[in-house]
């Protein structure tokens, strides 16, 4: 990388600004009541910001359980533990709703919280879960330049339309 490179954001030119607020700010109101995401093949999910203060009150109860536990393990959960709250945040506080999901009967999959738990939970649907956490986990998703652009360049929302931010595979 030269001097002008950050990992993952790319060049800049000598000599040329670049606005903050424009580069840094976040949509509190995305980051709260979340954004659509594109994820694979297809799938799209909208999901809350981690930054988001359900989403650090949901990680916070489901952290309780475990405080007593961590002075005994150098404080640091282990990765069962890990596991567990991740998929309690994603299931109470960072998914809330999905599109272009179908079952094993090529039907739509209906999203409430019974069919979000057992997809969540399912140790074979880790990268799902690892998608959900990565989308909600990057701030781009969130930024309020993009929030603004979305909301300028679309129509009214409807049931077909909605505002998208896409995931890296």
């Amino acid at each position: 990388l030269s001097e002008h490179e950050t990992p993952g954001r790319g060049a800049f030119r000598e000599g040329t600004m670049a606005k903050l607020r424009g580069s840094y700010a976040l949509d509190r109101a995305t980051v709260e009541d979340g954004m659509w995401v594109k994820l694979r093949d297809g799938i799209e999910v909208k999901v809350r910001s981690v930054r988001s203060e359900i989403v650090k009150k949901v990680r916070a109860r489901a952290q309780r359980p475990y405080e007593r536990l961590l002075a005994t393990q150098k404080w640091r959960y282990l990765p069962e533990q890990e596991e567990k709250i991740a998929e309690t945040v994603i299931i109470e506080g960072v998914l809330l709703d999905w599109r272009n999901i179908e079952g094993e009967d090529g039907k739509p999959l209906p999203f409430n919280r019974e069919t979000v738990k057992a997809i969540i939970t399912d140790p074979e649907m880790v990268v799902f879960r690892e998608d959900i956490m990565t989308a909600s986990g990057l701030d781009e998703t969130f930024r309020r330049e993009l929030a603004e652009e979305i909301a300028g360049n679309s129509p009214a929302p409807s049931a077909s339309s909605s505002s998208e931010e896409s995931v890296p595979n």
